[in-house]
């Protein structure tokens, strides 16, 4: 809205100027929606990469040590008392692996945020 000072036939008078701004302020509001919307899906997308490296170097590691401990499992009898915990590092990989998979599977999905 807007005001003036005029003369309006020969008298002092007020001209205003009204404008209605919904539609602008709508777009205004829907933008702003928008970009928060975006904002949280870079995020999501941010914590799925990191995710998914993560996962890429723990399963290295989970390689290592599986593998390692199948070429133990031929030197170490079942009667040795390390047997049973060798077995144990084993099961406790194998259930790490599961976990790096889980991982991996949330990373390959998309994320998108509506609202």
């Amino acid at each position: 809205m807007s005001a003036q000072k005029v003369i309006w036939d020969g008298r002092p008078a007020m001209m205003c100027i009204c404008r209605d701004i919904t539609e602008r302020k709508r777009a205004e509001e829907e933008k702003v929606r928008l970009q928060s919307q975006l904002q949280q899906s870079q995020k999501m997308e941010a914590i799925g990469t990191l995710a998914g490296g993560i996962a890429h170097d723990f399963n290295n590691i989970l390689a290592i040590i599986l593998g390692n401990a199948e070429l133990v499992f031929d030197d170490v009898p079942d009667s040795n008392p390390a047997s049973e915990s060798l077995k144990e590092i084993y099961r406790a990989s194998i259930r790490a692996k599961d976990i790096v998979r889980q991982l991996v599977s949330v990373h390959s999905c998309r994320f998108t945020v509506f609202q």
